[in-house]
């Protein structure tokens, strides 16, 4: 009974920040379109002072194609990397990814004036999770990055997949795409040095 109750216990403590992020986009798209516009990135509303658009932007979607499209993705990211993307490691990677990627295109492409959607951050926890599960599952986590980088690679020399587009309603913004992905390498950059640190100290 005590072995259940701990498997139970793992379990459900895993699946606390999947469970809690698609939460919070399920509500936003319930609170409706003037919610939305309240949180998007927008930025105009950012430099006039209203700094939470720089997260919230996350998780205001298009439409409910492009909600179910990233809930998808986010659940996949779980079930192949919640041994390494769990606890106070998976918060920071997520607050990490969900900062940088929209600081990046504020400062680097005034020409972007919005952005919504969890695929910049669910491409951060990718990269990062595939990084930290290296040693454990070396031909996941090979199999992971290099079809993360394919996928970049082929999004910037070819545009947004036009299908998807007309499926979620809107523009794929690949310089989202490509920022989480490096926020998410430094984040997973930053434990590997930690670890390797901690571990020359014993």
């Amino acid at each position: 009974m005590n072995e259940l109750t701990l498997k139970l216990s793992a379990g459900i403590a895993k699946s606390v920040q999947p469970v809690t992020l698609g939460a919070i986009a399920l509500l936003v798209w319930v609170l409706g379109p003037d919610t939305a516009d309240q949180l998007r990135y927008q930025r105009d509303a950012v430099l006039d002072g209203q700094y939470w658009r720089l997260i919230t932007g996350h998780w205001v979607h298009l439409g409910w194609q492009h909600l179910a499209m990233n809930l998808g993705g986010l659940a996949i990211i779980w079930l192949l990397f919640d041994e390494v993307l769990s606890g106070l490691k998976a918060w920071v990677v997520t607050g990490g990814v969900a900062l940088f990627t929209p600081l990046c295109l504020l400062l680097f492409h005034p020409q972007i004036e919005w952005y919504v959607g969890l695929s910049g951050l669910l491409h951060g926890l990718l990269a990062a999770g595939a990084l930290l599960s290296l040693r454990r599952n070396q031909v996941t986590s090979w199999f992971v990055l290099l079809v993360l980088v394919g996928k970049l690679g082929v999004e910037f020399l070819n545009g947004g997949s036009s299908q998807v587009e007309a499926m979620i309603g809107g523009p794929i913004l690949v310089q989202g795409h490509l920022y989480g992905t490096l926020g998410g390498g430094l984040c997973a950059t930053v434990f590997a040095l930690k670890a390797h640190l901690l571990s020359r100290k014993e």
